[in-house]
């Protein structure tokens, strides 16, 4: 897929679109973990990153992108054992946006996004006046369709109704070791497709415009639980 995208990217003529740049920051999580046949994994993801972007007036805007993300305080449960400690994430993202004309009056923006978490995690804790040591690595990768349509209040200011779907996948390792050298390992992995609703406010701070987004849904595995996020976006050059 990162050949397919690199490919893509390198293909797009450079004149008969606009380029620009934006920063985005973005946090989501789940109000309870995600357990699967009695396993549970903590669904916490967020990050600092940069989104490339082309627009055609034909074919829509591109995006592709990543950034990278810190945690100095994450905890994980590990067999019966609750250790704490930092955690470091990279993600990949990559999207798409076209704006979808049926009256004078009406537009439906039609919105692919897919992103990807790499979570590294160094814990530790104690079992019986022992340092327990926790290796936690953590995928996450997240598919969202979404329709939206804006409803402008003023000059400056519109706010942003959609609708979709996500599909997510989660595949989580932890890997713990005593310092008498005795090890454990165990695994997670899960995924499911839910519904999707999305609020945002289009605005204006400081001579920029301003995206402030957040979205909802329910997951679904041995308990159903609520995701929230929340993303912003700032442009940083071009459109």
């Amino acid at each position: 897929m990162r050949l397919g995208i690199l490919l893509l990217v390198l293909c797009l003529p450079v004149q008969a679109g606009e380029w620009g740049v934006d920063s985005a920051f973005n946090y989501s999580q789940t109000e309870q973990v995600l357990k699967f046949n009695g396993s549970s994994a903590r669904y916490k993801l967020g990050g600092l990153g940069l989104l490339v972007k082309y627009h055609d007036q034909r074919f829509g805007t591109l995006f592709v992108g990543g950034g990278a993300g810190y945690s100095p305080d994450e905890t994980a449960s590990f067999l019966s054992v609750t250790a704490g400690g930092s955690a470091t994430s990279i993600f990949k993202q990559v999207a798409y946006e076209n704006q979808l004309q049926f009256a004078d009056r009406f537009t439906l923006d039609m919105y692919f996004n897919y992103r990807d978490y790499d979570i590294q995690g160094d814990l530790q804790g104690e079992i019986n006046n022992q340092l327990f040591s926790v290796d936690a690595n953590s995928r996450f990768k997240l598919n969202e369709l979404i329709f939206s349509t804006p409803f402008r209040v003023n000059q400056n200011n519109s706010l942003v109704l959609g609708f979709g779907a996500i599909k997510w996948q989660i595949d989580a390792t932890a890997k713990g070791r005593l310092e008498t050298g005795i090890t454990a390992k165990t695994s997670v992995e899960g995924s499911g497709t839910e519904p999707l609703l999305m609020l945002a406010l289009e605005t204006e701070l400081f001579n920029s415009k301003v995206n402030f987004t957040y979205k909802n849904s329910r997951f679904s595995a041995d308990e159903e639980t609520t995701m929230h996020e929340i993303l912003i976006t700032v442009p940083l050059a071009g459109f």
